[in-house]
């Protein structure tokens, strides 16, 4: 549990770490560390000389990279929240587990293509079902061999030729782009990209921020990222921030709780994580919302009524979900825009919702590529499958929330992917 109390009597939540920016740093440390702890250790025996990646949250995408550990890249240390990792050299192995990280199986081909590894990746089937045709673009705009099987996971990584001028489109995914990011620099040459507009922008920029980080040699040329090439990731020691999608549901949960305030810790002001828009969404419905160096301060005024919303989330689709949750406690009617970006995740976003919102009786509507929600109180009292989906398996908790019978949440363990204590941070908040 991260929920505390602090000595003025306000609640504290200590937030998990971003996971955008984990599975970023991860790759890039196992690239770059060289360090001989053995896996399992509880103890440094001296200060390792690779990288460490303090505030460290063991969520489920996060175990799923640093499954490989031992037969891709080396080792890691994990005490308390520190993570060390080795090695920076990764060797040839049959198999590189993705689990169910979209985010893994989208940048991993790019980069074991980069280092000459022939490998096949897996995938969990929820995983493995979903739609990686951008993927499977951006593999061949940049020259990498592969092979799938019934179109889809799992993918054999062949030969790479990596062009020396790149140009990728406005039309597609973020995840595969972060993913030949990556690799550009442990090419033997120079590449050019000409990278258009894409949706989810802000994630490219975490990406080069991490790139950056970790020392990998890129220049922006104007519209151009200019990569010299043969520039090896170099060691790091990186704090990393609280998810600002995780802190979303929680500035979705204050207007439903009886306390008045909430702080959360570790928070940048400033971050690049695009989910932080959040907290402008909360201020502009009422809510005070206060920065003090890494910590956010929400207070809300039970007495104030909570204003109605428009937000347009095409580049924010996490934070959907969230949305959806805080509408209910507007008076009015709140508008949501960019909905078409809920189709290819976890579940079929938009469908899980609308379902939750009918069971939850719930006035709702969409037009084209928007979703508006009457603010109203919610009924409980029914089950909700959210498809092993962690944010909608969260969505369904804060509106429990608000119903005066509970909602029964199936498979609600499905939350370890990104945040595996939310359930009892969620009821340790009820309970003050």
């Amino acid at each position: 549990m991260s929920v505390s109390v602090s000595t003025e009597g306000r609640p504290h939540l200590n937030l998990p770490a971003s996971k955008s920016q984990v599975l970023r740093a991860l790759i890039l440390a196992s690239l770059a560390s060289d360090c001989n702890h053995p896996i399992g250790s509880t103890e440094l025996e001296s200060k390792p000389k690779g990288s460490t990646l303090s505030n460290f949250t063991l969520s489920g995408d996060a175990k799923a990279f640093l499954s490989n550990s031992e037969s891709l890249y080396g080792k890691y240390l994990l005490h308390d929240n520190t993570l060390s990792v080795s090695r920076g050299t990764w060797i040839q192995t049959p198999i590189v587990h993705c689990g169910q990280s979209a985010f893994l199986a989208r940048t991993l081909p790019f980069i074991l293509a980069a280092l000459g590894i022939e490998t096949t990746l897996t995938a969990d089937p929820q995983l493995a079902k979903r739609n990686h045709k951008s993927l499977y673009e951006v593999l061949n705009i940049s020259g990498v061999k592969f092979s799938i099987s019934n179109g889809t996971f799992p993918l054999t990584i062949g030969t790479a030729t990596f062009p020396a001028s790149i140009t990728l489109s406005s039309s597609r995914s973020s995840q595969p782009i972060s993913g030949l990011l990556m690799a550009l620099p442990l090419l033997p040459h120079p590449t050019r990209v000409k990278l258009e507009p894409t949706v989810s922008h802000g994630y490219i920029d975490m990406t080069l921020d991490c790139i950056s980080t970790f020392q990998g040699k890129f220049e922006v040329q104007g519209d151009d990222l200019f990569f010299p090439g043969s520039t090896p990731y170099m060691p790091a020691d990186l704090a990393l921030e609280g998810d600002w999608s995780a802190a979303a549901f929680f500035v979705a949960a204050l207007p439903l709780l009886t306390i008045s305030g909430l702080d959360f810790s570790n928070l940048n002001e400033y971050s690049l994580q695009p989910d932080s828009a959040i907290a402008l969404v909360a201020k502009s419905i009422g809510l005070s919302v206060q920065h003090e160096s890494t910590t956010l301060r929400l207070a809300n005024d039970p007495n104030r009524v909570k204003l109605p919303f428009t937000y347009d989330a095409t580049n924010t689709p996490d934070i959907i979900a969230p949305l959806v949750a805080l509408a209910i406690s507007c008076a009015g009617t709140s508008y949501i825009s960019g909905i078409h970006r809920l189709e290819n995740k976890e579940s079929n976003r938009l469908e899980k919702l609308v379902e939750l919102l009918s069971l939850a009786e719930v006035p709702y509507h969409i037009q084209q590529d928007t979703l508006s929600i009457s603010g109203v109180v919610p009924k409980g009292g029914f089950t909700y499958d959210p498809a092993r989906d962690h944010r909608m398996a969260m969505t369904a908790g804060v509106l429990s929330l608000a119903t005066s019978t509970p909602i029964t949440i199936l498979n609600r363990d499905c939350v370890e992917k990104s945040y595996p204590s939310f359930f009892d941070d969620l009821e340790a908040l009820r309970k003050l």
